[in-house]
């Protein structure tokens, strides 16, 4: 049988509603766990907004980086109880547990995916497109099947062939799900806060034209995000990807040390692409800093002054 004729036989996935009827029924009978494992990084981005609100930009960094450290072991442990289907031994504590263990492994696989979805756009982008949705079953390959670096890679790019179509619709059909809520929210609340909002203020933050000063988003409107993302788009996302995850591989089975072989030699050349990719753009912006550095910051410093004169002098 040819290849062609095997993927237009492969069995099909189950429908968008069914997906979301799955992820939601799931979420709604897990939700203290999954507050108990969002709560820490949800607050501590609350004291984030906190302290860039003073304009203390040393401590702001540093809290920041705590907090993209919390919020990534949260994230784990959120991958953990959901591969668990929410009955994960120890319950918040537990699955934490279960996270700080694994938590550099993780974090390399992050890296690696991180570097190969470069390498994928640097190769005028459709790769990249692709590579992010063959990859995005990484995180349960990790948990539920133990595997690590490239081989949870390519263990996700197998389940992902035959079906990259319908990935894909159901994806967007999430995304879609998810910036629709977003738009309500945050609507709702440039509604209901007192005093002017300006409009571009929806959009994250607005560029003042003709200025260098940027206008930040309130400190409410940035609280509401951050609280919808933890508790409810965040989870969302994890769920209905591990639905997904399971179907896959109830339709094609675990993925064999034979046909993960070559899907990982085809993730080491992105991955290679990826490296080259980064080294280049470093050492590009290494050399413009180093040439015209100096000049830049002169430039900053002469308030007024047009943009173009100043190219004119490079």
């Amino acid at each position: 049988m040819s290849e062609s004729t095997q993927k237009f036989s492969l069995p099909p996935l189950p429908s968008v509603g069914a997906l979301f009827r799955s992820t939601f029924l799931f979420w709604k009978s897990h939700l203290a766990l999954i507050i108990g494992i969002s709560l820490v990084p949800f607050l501590l981005s609350v004291v984030q907004i906190a302290i860039v609100e003073t304009g203390d930009r040393t401590l702001a960094s540093l809290w920041s980086l705590i907090t993209i450290m919390v919020s990534l072991l949260a994230y784990l442990a959120l991958f953990y109880a959901v591969s668990r289907e929410g009955t994960f031994a120890g319950g918040v504590a537990g699955s934490l547990r279960e996270a700080i263990k694994v938590f550099m492994s993780f974090l390399w696989l992050e890296i690696l995916l991180a570097v190969a979805l470069v390498g994928g756009y640097a190769l005028f982008v459709i790769p990249g497109i692709f590579l992010s949705i063959a990859m995005s079953f990484a995180p349960f390959a990790f948990i539920v099947e133990g595997k690590r670096g490239i081989t949870a890679l390519a263990a996700s790019w197998h389940y992902a062939r035959g079906y990259w179509w319908g990935i894909l619709l159901r994806l967007l059909a999430l995304v879609l799900l998810a910036g629709l809520v977003s738009l309500v929210v945050t609507l709702a609340v440039v509604t209901i806060q007192p005093g002017p909002l300006q409009a571009k203020e929806m959009a994250g933050s607005a560029y003042r034209y003709g200025s260098s000063q940027f206008e930040n988003p309130s400190p409410l409107l940035l609280v509401v995000n951050n609280a919808l993302s933890s508790l409810f788009v965040t989870p969302i996302s994890i769920i209905f990807l591990y639905f997904l995850y399971k179907a896959l591989v109830e339709l094609k089975g675990r993925a064999t040390r034979e046909a993960l072989l070559p899907l990982e030699q085809k993730t080491t050349y992105y991955l290679g692409v990826g490296v080259v990719t980064i080294f280049i753009v470093i050492t590009l912006s290494a050399f413009v800093f180093i040439s015209y550095g100096p000049k830049i910051m002169h430039f900053r410093q002469l308030p007024g002054v047009p943009f173009s004169i100043f190219v004119e002098s490079l």
